[in-house]
């Protein structure tokens, strides 16, 4: 038994079935619930827009839709691959990547499917929730797949940086990030930078209480203290190592001063810190569809223009939904910026 209130070593964290096992399942869950939605779709869109031209030969209609196909498809799937890259350990984003990816080639198999079934057969009508059902399996499998590595977590992920769950009481449960601490109870959200966190110990009523610079800290309802705490403290001496966390930890607290804290509320995002090995971090998802997205309307926009008039139609639709993409990414790159403004003028206002 340990002293309630105590700083003293709390239980231990199993060691997990490593992280091989791990992704084993993971691995072949993002790459297929990636690829196949847009491999099925790229693949529907050509055969049923052949099927709606009787004078043109397979290779002809593949000939034709083959830069297009490069352009809708190729380049979401680089920029996703680059998410992945640079948010590796950023895992639970994972499940929204791969659905930006697919959106595209969904998109463009839906239209192609209403058009051809329009104008041919009315069975190709059916591309339609085909495509939205594409879109949700990928979803789920790939979720399917990070939930293996976020759930359960032991001593091989909390070494490792990935995001890790970890379950509180009822539906409660601790994110354990590589830059942040995130408590989830019902619909608030609480967050503190590891460079901001003190210490974490059992609480008076055999809770847990976190406790953070500027004299913060918040008491959690859990079910298992032992391994809550032990969580916290693994995960925080991961961070601690990095030769540099000292004086990025320093350059923080100078930055953001004694309140360093930072707390959630319903639709506001934290503040993130950089920190060790993270790479770009939630904005550089957003700063890579703010730019690549673009680039693929205008080549879709030529490739149209110079392309016949029958195939226009999959290449309109590619340019509509790139330029969506990254006009959703354009706002949520500036809110995001706003926020972090509000946040850094008013945190005496955020408890």
């Amino acid at each position: 038994m340990v002293a309630q209130g105590s700083d003293a070593r709390v239980g231990d964290v199993p060691s997990g079935p490593g992280l091989a096992r791990r992704w084993w399942v993971t691995l072949p869950c993002l790459l297929a619930g990636t690829l196949l939605p847009v491999a099925l779709a790229d693949a529907v869109a050509v055969w049923h827009n052949w099927a709606s031209r009787p004078d043109a030969t397979l290779s002809r209609v593949i000939a034709d839709f083959a830069p297009a196909v490069a352009l809708w498809s190729g380049l979401p799937l680089l920029a996703s691959l680059i998410a992945v890259l640079v948010t590796r350990r950023e895992v639970t984003a994972w499940p929204r990547l791969a659905t930006l990816a697919a959106a595209p080639s969904l998109v463009a198999m839906a239209v192609v499917g209403a058009v051809s079934g329009l104008s041919s057969h009315l069975f190709f009508l059916l591309d339609v929730p085909l495509a939205a059902l594409l879109g949700v399996g990928g979803f789920l499998l790939v979720r399917l797949g990070v939930r293996r590595l976020v759930q359960q977590p032991g001593a091989d992920t909390l070494d490792t940086g990935l995001d890790v769950r970890i379950p509180l009481h009822g539906t409660d449960h601790l994110l354990l990030r590589h830059d942040r601490l995130v408590v989830v109870e019902g619909t608030e959200k609480w967050a503190v930078s590891w460079y901001d966190f003190r210490t974490v110990r059992v609480g008076a009523t055999s809770g847990v209480e976190v406790v953070a610079t500027g004299g913060r800290h918040r008491m959690l309802r859990v079910d298992d203290a032992s391994y809550v705490v032990a969580a916290i403290r693994q995960r925080a001496q991961w961070v601690r190592r990095h030769p540099r966390f000292a004086k990025r930890r320093d350059q923080h607290r100078r930055m953001h001063g004694a309140r360093g804290t930072e707390a959630y509320r319903r639709a506001r995002r934290p503040r993130t810190s950089h920190a060790p090995g993270t790479g770009l971090g939630p904005t550089g998802l957003i700063v890579l569809f703010m730019t690549v997205m673009p680039v693929a309307a205008v080549v879709l926009l030529v490739a149209a223009v110079n392309a016949p008039s029958a195939d226009r139609p999959p290449m309109v639709i590619g340019v509509v939904a790139s330029v969506v993409i990254g006009v959703w990414a354009h706002l949520r790159f500036w809110r995001r910026r706003a926020a972090r403004r509000y946040l850094a003028a008013h945190t005496d206002d955020v408890h």
